[in-house]
């Protein structure tokens, strides 16, 4: 809880990475708390997911007026 309350605390978008898709995994690991409070989740994809979420973050600074 104390993540998703720092994430929605700050004016910067956030992406939630995980390197395995968690619904193949244990119902435990299923369940994120701070995804809620991210712009999107990257799962399943190796280190491909942060890859991409790196490429969203940039874009989506790049995009806004300074």
């Amino acid at each position: 809880m104390a993540i998703q309350d720092a994430l929605r605390g700050v004016p910067v978008p956030a992406v939630e990475v995980h390197l395995s898709n968690l619904y193949r995994r244990e119902s435990l690991r299923q369940v994120s708390l701070s995804g809620v409070a991210c712009v999107g989740v990257i799962m399943g994809l190796g280190t491909a997911s942060y890859h991409l979420a790196l490429r969203y973050l940039v874009a989506e600074h790049t995009a806004r007026p300074s």
